[in-house]
């Protein structure tokens, strides 16, 4: 910085200081922007991984997006669960109607620590008598979720999902009156509100929405559905496509193959797969059983497995069973697994450090020269 420059530049900071108080402009190194983003687990191994922990926390945005029975709303389910386990209060918007007790509570949420709003008590509240009316208006929902993320006690806020929202002026005029776009606007008009809500908010948003199809459109026809304006509230975006997983006729559950579409938070564009069990939710050992193999953390001699020089089975069933009744097996497995992580991550940062190291070097042979 030149001497005229800086001379222009402390002119500047005495007018602002001077119009809108002492320190109003400061460095980004004061403001505390450094701060390591929190993040609440998936319970899937790959999508922690893929994301970099898990969704983020700390004001930030997530969307979960993918066609139906893709394991969106059990993805939210398992990072409240974690979140429970932690002791934190999270709050889950049932806007389709849809919440499982039982299936969450095998999922492992804890029914006193989760919030949901009542629509009729919501009714109530703003003095509409259930004979004038039993929806609640997209509008009505949002003025809540707003408020819900402001309190800044809830550790995350969960909303499923946007496609069930009805706005008011479909409630009013009905359906065979509903104009295109009718929902685009309350939406639009929301993001300011929740965007600067987020804004002093410890915990995390997650919304659950669907793709919509656009007739006529070229390359690929699926459309995300609500306001354009929420693509920009998204600081992850995770797209999800399940296919069925068939064996011995049946169909126990569904593999679910994923990418990260969208990142502020972590290096986007990485995919990850986990397998959701029927009524159990997402199996761990799957994902954490085929790492180990790529990884050669379990090594295999024809179709015999190995893992830290003991057999555990022959063939993939076998494999699967010892793990799934070994859970000790299963935490060593994942440590394994951990430790590799880390020494990848010890190797990268000693190799751009000596990379760093000779750059100097170089400079400093040719400035002598």
């Amino acid at each position: 910085m030149n001497k005229k420059v800086k001379e222009e530049y402390s002119d500047v900071l005495k007018k602002l200081n001077a119009l809108f108080g002492d320190g109003v402009m400061q460095s980004s190194d004061t403001m505390g922007y450094d701060v390591v983003v929190e993040r609440a687990s998936t319970g899937s191994y790959s999508l922690d991984k893929a994301t970099g922990g898990g969704l983020p926390k700390n004001g930030r945005s997530t969307c979960i997006i993918g066609p139906e029975s893709s394991s969106k709303s059990t993805i939210s389910l398992s990072a409240i669960a974690n979140e429970h386990k932690k002791g934190n209060l999270c709050c889950l918007f049932d806007i389709e109607g849809s919440y499982d007790e039982n299936y969450s509570k095998t999922v492992g949420v804890i029914p006193n620590l989760l919030h949901m709003p009542d629509h009729k008590k919501l009714l109530k509240s703003l003095g509409i008598k259930e004979s004038d009316r039993t929806v609640v208006a997209a509008e009505e929902w949002f003025d809540l979720l707003i408020k819900t993320i402001n309190s800044n006690i809830y550790s995350l806020v969960v909303l499923d999902s946007v496609t069930a929202l009805q706005p008011m002026i479909e409630i009013q005029n009905g359906v065979a009156n509903a104009k295109i776009g009718s929902i685009a606007t309350p939406m639009t008009k929301a993001y300011r509100g929740i965007a600067n809500a987020l804004k002093n908010c410890d915990g995390g948003f997650v919304y659950i929405t669907q793709y919509r199809m656009s007739p006529g459109k070229y390359g690929d026809p699926r459309i995300e559905s609500g306001a354009e304006a929420w693509k920009y509230l998204q600081d992850l975006k995770i797209a999800l496509q399940p296919s069925l997983d068939k064996e011995d006729g049946e169909i126990p559950g569904i593999v679910v193959k994923g990418k990260v579409s969208k990142s502020k938070v972590c290096i986007p564009h990485k995919t990850f797969e986990y397998y959701i069990e029927f009524g159990k939710g997402i199996i761990r050992s799957y994902e954490l059983i085929k790492e180990a193999i790529s990884a050669e953390v379990i090594t295999k001699t024809g179709n015999t497995y190995f893992f830290l020089g003991e057999k555990i089975g022959v063939g993939e069933k076998q494999l699967n069973n010892f793990f799934e009744t070994n859970l000790e097996e299963l935490e060593k497995l994942e440590i394994e697994l951990n430790k590799l992580k880390i020494e990848t991550i010890i190797d990268e940062e000693t190799e751009k450090s000596l990379d760093a190291i000779e750059e100097l070097l170089e400079k400093e042979e040719l400035e002598t020269e």
